[in-house]
């Protein structure tokens, strides 16, 4: 067995591009929403946002903004 010294590896760069794009926000401010939800039901969500030529933020947006008071 040889007496090799393992050292911690140094962390990786990202380009100046991806950490632009990684913080590029549409108009407004926006933030990231992740959710946990049946298999069946994201696939309708999928199945709609293409029917309606939109997104499935889109219909997230639109569906919150339809109960929430402003």
């Amino acid at each position: 067995m040889s007496n090799m010294t393992l050292k911690k590896p140094a962390p990786v760069q990202a380009s100046k591009a991806a950490a632009a794009l990684a913080f590029a926000q549409p108009e407004g401010q926006t933030t990231r929403l992740n959710a946990n939800i049946k298999l069946e039901l994201h696939k309708a969500l999928k199945v709609r946002a293409a029917t309606e030529g939109t997104t499935i933020g889109a219909l997230i947006e639109e569906w919150i903004v339809s109960w929430h008071p402003n």
